[in-house]
C-alpha cells in the first residue's frame, strides 16, 4: 500500500451533504459499502480513523471515485500504522492521572430501579 500518514489527505474535498456533483457519476463498479462496512467495524479498535469513515459513510448513497480513493487512503493508513503501539512507561516524574464520572454509579442505580 502507498505510505498514508494520516486518515484522511490534506485538502480533501468531501462534502457530507448526501448529494453528488452534477458533473460525476456514481460509482457504480468498486465495492465501496463493503469496504466502509469493514472500516467502520474498524473504528472500534482504531478511533483515530472514526471522523474520516463517518464522512464518507453519510456518502454511502451517491458515492463518487473521489470517495473511493479517500476509502483506499484510509486503508492505506491503517496498512502502514498496524505496527503502531502506545507507550506508557516513567518517562519523567509526572505521574499519569486519570480522572472519573463519580456520577455514573448513580445513574447504574436508577437504571436498576426501573428494570
Amino acid at each position: 500500500p502507498r505510505r498514508q500518514h494520516t486518515p484522511m489527505p490534506k485538502g480533501a474535498n468531501i462534502p457530507f451533504d448526501g448529494k453528488r456533483d452534477s458533473e460525476s457519476k456514481p460509482l457504480t463498479t468498486k465495492p465501496f459499502r463493503q469496504l466502509l462496512g469493514k472500516l467502520m467495524h474498524s473504528t472500534q479498535t482504531r478511533p483515530d480513523i472514526q471522523t474520516a469513515v463517518n464522512i464518507l459513510a453519510t456518502r454511502s448513497n451517491v458515492a463518487e471515485d473521489k470517495d473511493w480513493l479517500a476509502l483506499v487512503t484510509i486503508r492505506n493508513y491503517l496498512a502502514n500504522t498496524a505496527n503502531f503501539r502506545l507507550a506508557l512507561g516513567k518517562r519523567s516524574d509526572t505521574p499519569l492521572l486519570a480522572y472519573a464520572d463519580s456520577s455514573i454509579r448513580r445513574l447504574i442505580l436508577e437504571q436498576e430501579e426501573y428494570s
